[in-house]
């Protein structure tokens, strides 16, 4: 091919291109006189209500009525909420800096800032950090972190023997690739 019939064959392209996307290309939009009012939303009136009266009585309309839903009774409320469960917790990572190692404790659904333990560091259910590598860490249970563990132990057996608590405990950490 010659450089002249190169261009004529690259115009015709182009030009065929261009008339392709332009009958696939979106409508520019409605025209004005497509184009519809649209009312603005009104905001219920109270009875009996002066939007810009700022008196007792306005508040106290306002304060009383059903608009944003059904009142709900303060001592109902705190008959029935039931103390919250304690945080769900697990311990995340261990790193090392310098001399020192670290275990990273987060909370389940972020419900506590996440803590940083060293050795002889209490967790929440109240066992202590003995000992801790690049691997894991090694728990122990104080006295009344023992009685809650063994507790908890029977109360799951549901009529079987429960099985033995470990005064200690190696908990592995799982490892990020």
């Amino acid at each position: 091919m010659t450089p002249r019939q190169i261009w004529a064959a690259t115009g015709l392209l182009g030009g065929l291109l261009t008339l392709l996307l332009w009958t696939q290309a979106p409508d520019a939009g409605p025209t004005p006189a497509e184009v519809r009012s649209v009312q603005a939303p009104r905001v219920p009136q109270l009875a009996g209500l002066d939007p810009h009266a700022l008196d007792q009585e306005a508040a106290t309309l306002l304060a009383t009525s059903s608009l944003w839903g059904p009142r709900v009774q303060a001592a109902a409320v705190a008959a029935s909420a039931a103390p919250a469960p304690p945080p769900r917790w697990f311990i995340s990572g261990v790193y090392q800096v310098g001399s020192e190692v670290r275990a990273v404790l987060h909370y389940e659904d972020n419900r506590a800032p996440a803590q940083q333990l060293r050795q002889g560091d209490s967790l929440p259910d109240g066992r202590r950090l003995v000992a801790l590598d690049r691997g894991g860490v090694t728990l122990r249970h104080t006295p009344a972190s023992l009685r809650a563990a063994r507790k908890l132990a029977r109360e799951q057996a549901a009529g079987r023997t429960p099985a033995p608590v470990a005064l200690e405990e190696y908990v592995p950490v799982p490892r990020r690739r």
